[in-house]
């Protein structure tokens, strides 16, 4: 019964930010048409910003200063090897038996000889991890992405998407078999600092890059979601198929100037920086960022080793943008 009543709690606040997104207008902002709900999120993406500032972010340093590297890649490790039970029953779902293969074996691999994943030896053996996620699981199945949304407490994604992060996390993951509520509500509260302390090597590049940290953000994540569905036999519809305009129109708006630099996203499927190693995904990214603006200048020290990825897909709760100063 409990249980019940936390997906319900869950899926009634998702379908909040439905509702109040669709009442959003762009009195305020330029019409865009990848980002027609502009006004309402910039109004979420100033809150995820003060949240962040305030109380996560804060809370991210002292995990960070506290626990020991070797205990944080212990860590990372761990709920990484989560996210391939995730990726193998969407592999499944997308009739791609070979990387269901390739994924179940990575997380048998590293349950056992990893102890229960804290050591990713799958890894080490040159079996890279291959994130997939339901909102991609729909893309591959035709449904299209609609408008992008920012979500309290999570950052960007878009509505397909959306819904994709509900059922990768209550029935695509191994949280529903997590019937001790207290123990669940404690991994995903670890989950979610590791994931913010992964990302204070990378946020100075925002801050220092973007005349506007929103767009920005934004088109980091257009452009690395589009990376990733395509990693995963997906194309990017964002615009063409919705809007029934060319993808010309998704070129980086806040990436055309000499003082900017060029990072992956911040926030949205799968919002995690890589340890090592990396997915073929964000490397396809920061390839696309790059190449889509001429204008930029890369920042050294950004290869898939320190990368983030967008999110709002896998099994785990993601936290707000982090563009705090």
């Amino acid at each position: 019964m409990e249980r019940r009543k936390s997906r319900m709690l869950a899926w009634l606040g998702a379908g909040l930010s439905v509702v109040l997104a669709g009442c959003a207008t762009n009195a305020t902002h330029p019409y865009e048409p990848q980002d027609p709900l502009q006004s309402f999120n910039r109004a979420t993406f100033a809150f995820n910003d003060q949240f962040d500032t305030i109380l996560l972010k804060p809370v991210a340093k002292g995990y960070q200063a506290v626990v020991p590297t070797f205990a944080q890649n212990r860590v990372n490790d761990f709920f990484w090897n989560l996210t391939d039970i995730t990726s193998t029953a969407n592999n499944a779902l997308q009739l791609k038996p070979t990387h269901m293969f390739y994924s179940g074996m990575r997380f048998v691999i590293n349950s056992t000889f990893g102890v229960f994943g804290l050591f990713d030896v799958a890894g080490d053996v040159g079996m890279v991890r291959q994130e997939n996620d339901f909102g991609t699981t729909l893309a591959v199945w035709g449904v299209t992405s609609a408008p992008y949304l920012v979500v309290p407490f999570i950052g960007p994604t878009n509505f397909r998407d959306g819904i994709g992060m509900g059922v990768d996390l209550f029935a695509l993951s191994i949280w529903p078999f997590v019937h001790d509520m207290a123990l669940r509500n404690i991994l995903w509260g670890i989950d979610y600092v590791r994931i913010r302390a992964n990302m204070l090597k990378t946020e100075g590049v925002v801050q220092a890059g973007a005349i506007d940290k929103y767009t920005f953000i934004r088109d980091a994540y257009f452009q690395y979601r589009e990376a990733q569905l395509e990693a995963n036999g997906a194309s990017w519809d964002q615009a063409k198929k919705y809007y029934g305009s060319s993808n010309e129109d998704l070129e980086l708006d806040s990436l055309d100037s000499d003082d900017m630099a060029v990072e992956p996203p911040l926030a949205g499927p799968s919002l995690d920086v890589q340890a090592k190693g990396g997915t073929q995904a964000e490397a396809a990214g920061v390839s696309k960022i790059a190449a889509k603006s001429p204008a930029t200048k890369t920042v050294p020290a950004t290869t898939t080793k320190s990368t983030t990825a967008v999110a709002t897909s896998s099994s785990k709760v993601v936290p707000a943008t982090a563009t705090s100063n």
